[in-house]
């Protein structure tokens, strides 16, 4: 019996694929979530990158928070005196092209300057950023928005659970009890 016969599948050369490389705008977005990733683990914030396609790039582990999802938007460098950072999904070569992110599909935006390695973080759901480039400079900006962003995440969460139970309707003589015809309450 010869090595062919069993193993039925043919040899795997790599020659044969046809991949391109991947462009530009996906290393530099690449390069920002990997900055953040290692701007939180050196922080102690164990975290770690999500599977590729979904609406968020890292899953981070934030003391007394579930799992936050954090969605990083990455330029090279200032443009002028600002950086611009636009909240769309996707990308314009894929087949689903450019789309606005859901409400829920993240937790906190991380916005990165390459040229500064500069992070700024929010909580605040907006289509587009602007940050003053000057401003991206400061000493500890990145912990102090991260502070900011959580501080604002957790006020939202609490507004959003009180919202909740304030939409609860209540009866004026308070809780009743029913009980069925052999006198257990249902």
């Amino acid at each position: 019996m010869l090595a062919a016969d069993r193993f039925p599948f043919k040899p795997f050369r790599p020659a044969q694929l046809s991949m391109r490389p991947p462009s530009r705008a996906i290393l530099i977005g690449e390069a920002g979530a990997n900055l953040v990733l290692s701007r939180l683990q050196g922080w102690g914030i164990p975290a770690q990158m999500a599977m590729a396609g979904l609406a968020y790039d890292l899953i981070v582990d934030v003391p007394s928070f579930d799992l936050l999802r954090f969605q990083i938007k990455t330029r090279s460098r200032p443009r002028g005196q600002r950086c611009y950072f636009s909240m769309k999904r996707g990308f314009y070569q894929s087949k689903a092209g450019i789309f606005a992110y859901g409400r829920d599909d993240y937790d906190i935006a991380g916005f990165v300057c390459l040229e500064t390695s500069s992070i700024f973080f929010s909580a605040t759901p907006k289509t587009t950023f602007s940050v003053k480039s000057d401003w991206l400079r400061t000493v500890d900006i990145d912990r102090d928005t991260f502070d900011l962003a959580l501080q604002r995440l957790r006020s939202r969460r609490q507004i959003e659970a009180m919202s909740w139970l304030a939409s609860i309707e209540t009866d004026q003589r308070g809780p009743q009890i029913h009980r069925d015809k052999t006198g257990y309450c249902i």
